[in-house]
């Protein structure tokens, strides 16, 4: 069983004296991943949250750092709390991670674009759930435009890539 193996990663963290933070999240997110798949979402979410505290303290210690993970897990936890059908809680912590992403996006489209994308997707498809089809709407066109503006700077960055090699090859 999936949820087996988790455990076992857990106890080997225990073993080697619980003191790292970040990888005790990791592991207890992995945990809850498990368990959605083995869909034992009432467990999924108690253990979501118990990462979601820890990544929630490291980000107010260190944003710059923690910040694009706990916004990431907000999300995630939102879909398991879809799951077991609490959809305003669900949509909140969508919506708190959105906020998050969308601010990463915007200093560095390059670095969190594409998850900033997958997260309103996600937002889109909970709005749809719950019967908000105009606000769905409005989270895809911007998914749309985030990709767009991700691919122009992946085009710009590969066009001065090619041109220094161009360059360098005369």
């Amino acid at each position: 069983i999936a949820s087996e193996r988790a455990v076992k990663m857990f106890e080997e963290y225990q073993k080697s004296g619980g003191e790292d933070q970040v990888n005790f999240a990791r592991i207890i997110d992995t945990y809850a991943s498990l368990l959605r798949d083995e869909r034992r979402f009432e467990e999924s979410v108690a253990a979501s949250n118990r990462s979601l505290t820890i990544r929630r303290q490291l980000a107010l210690t260190s944003p710059a750092r923690w910040e694009p993970e706990y916004a990431i897990s907000l999300g995630a936890h939102g879909i398991r709390l879809r799951d077991i059908g609490r959809y305003a809680e669900a949509k909140k912590f969508i919506e708190d991670g959105l906020v998050l992403q969308r601010r990463l996006a915007r200093l560095k489209p390059e670095r969190f674009g594409a998850t900033f994308v997958d997260a309103l997707r996600m937002g889109a498809l909970l709005l749809a759930d719950v019967g908000d089809y105009s606000p769905a709407a409005l989270l895809i066109a911007e998914a749309h435009e985030v990709t767009l503006t991700v691919s122009d700077h992946r085009r710009h960055r590969d066009a001065g890539t090619f041109g220094l090699l161009d360059s360098i090859s005369k």
